[in-house]
């Protein structure tokens, strides 16, 4: 794969560039790259926003102080080190 530098970006571009990136959650180059692709009808698709799922939102923030307490127990369980497996 080839790379190329692009010198002399206006500000406004940059930072819409940014924005986008940021709001679609992929990196500045993957959505110049999905552009450029797009705009020469390379993936014979057109650019689109990508899908964001919200299915388990309802979940967050609705365990009690003891699921909470006992869920940190486990997963603090999990990240000891067993010195005699690293041996």
């Amino acid at each position: 794969m080839k790379s190329i530098v692009l010198r002399g970006i206006p500000d406004e571009l940059y930072n819409k560039l940014k924005i986008r990136s940021k709001k679609e959650s992929i990196s500045m180059n993957k959505i110049l790259l999905l552009m450029l692709e797009s705009n020469f009808g390379i993936t014979g698709k057109p650019f689109k926003k990508k899908k964001r799922y919200a299915e388990l939102d309802g979940l967050f923030g609705k365990w009690s102080s003891q699921e909470y307490e006992k869920m940190k127990a486990i997963v603090s369980s999990q990240r000891e080190i067993d010195e005699e497996i690293w041996k």
